[in-house]
């Protein structure tokens, strides 16, 4: 994790007082750290036609749905439980029971699935990404994105 590029480090006091101010337009508490997603960086993106791809929870995905914050929702799904809890294994970085703890609240996690967009399989990361991808591009024709495009061709005639 990079200051700066994949996250932008705070103190406690400081990020509670953000989120008191309302500076966040979702923020959580995951494994007893907090995550934020700047209110402000999210308006300027959508201002400046952007696209931004947030790594966000259930809570965040929620909170943003709830504040209506325009947005495309994805839900990674693993192929399996079973290849999760692999996966998990080999990032090495939980055992035992934080890592029972932790392919628990993945499966509470899925359950909020249901209110996304769209649900893409993670089974193979080329497929997953090329998935992700014909999303996003079907996304950027849909008709609302396309302002003005349909009304300069008319008035061309």
């Amino acid at each position: 994790d990079r200051e700066g590029r994949d996250y932008h480090f705070v103190t406690p006091r400081v990020f509670q007082e953000r989120a008191e101010r309302g500076d966040f337009g979702e923020w959580a508490e995951i494994y007893g750290q907090r995550y934020g997603t700047s209110r402000k960086m999210l308006e300027q993106a959508r201002r400046e036609g952007r696209d931004l791809i947030l790594d966000i929870d259930g809570q965040g995905a929620r909170q943003l749905r709830e504040q209506k914050i325009p947005g495309v929702f994805i839900f990674l799904l693993p192929p399996s439980l079973e290849e999760l809890k692999r996966r998990l294994r080999g990032r090495g970085t939980e055992a035992g029971d934080a890592l029972e703890e932790r392919l628990k609240k993945a499966k509470a996690e899925m359950a909020h699935a249901r209110f996304y967009d769209y649900w893409v399989c993670n089974d193979d990361l080329a497929g997953a990404r090329e998935r992700l991808r014909a999303i996003i591009l079907a996304e950027r024709c849909r008709r609302e994105r396309q302002a003005g495009v349909l009304e300069k061709l008319m008035v061309e005639s």
